[in-house]
């Protein structure tokens, strides 16, 4: 059964497939680009995505911003929550959308790292079976002076 089921998935016409980068954005406090990219003043970031289409046919995506916990013995994620940005118009085949997608960081999230996936999302079209997901990792920092 699992064959049958891992042969249906690579033969079938119904799988979506497109590409996503970057797969992180911001770091860690040492990291150079932490300070260029992953630090707000206001609670509001700017995470750039593109997503191509690798389909012969043209595809929509979802677009998801996920608050994350990551622990840190496993490495494994715990969801924390889910936001909605937004979906792209169509993306014809071996075409690219460049997206700003707006990261508002939650009200007591200042002055230590927080981390978001920002994903893409094929939209079912008529006859697929799976859609396609894929993340970047965002490590953002709020500095905010509290007196």
């Amino acid at each position: 059964m699992k064959k049958l089921l891992l042969m249906m998935m690579f033969i079938s016409g119904g799988v979506s497939a497109h590409s996503h980068a970057p797969t992180e954005f911001g770091g860690n406090a040492t990291d150079d680009d932490f300070i260029n990219e992953a630090l707000t003043i206001n609670g509001i970031q700017q995470v750039p995505i593109t997503i191509t289409n690798l389909n012969k046919y043209p595809q929509q995506y979802d677009v998801v911003v996920e608050k994350v916990n990551i622990d840190k013995a496993t490495g494994e994620l715990e969801i924390l929550s889910t936001k909605v940005a937004g979906q792209t118009s169509i993306v014809y085949p071996n075409d690219f959308r460049k997206l700003p997608i707006t990261v508002q960081m939650d009200q007591g999230d200042w002055n230590k790292p927080v981390t978001y996936k920002v994903c893409s999302i094929s939209v079912a079209n008529d006859g697929d079976m799976f859609r396609s997901k894929i993340c970047t990792l965002a490590k953002l920092y709020w500095k905010k002076d509290t007196f």
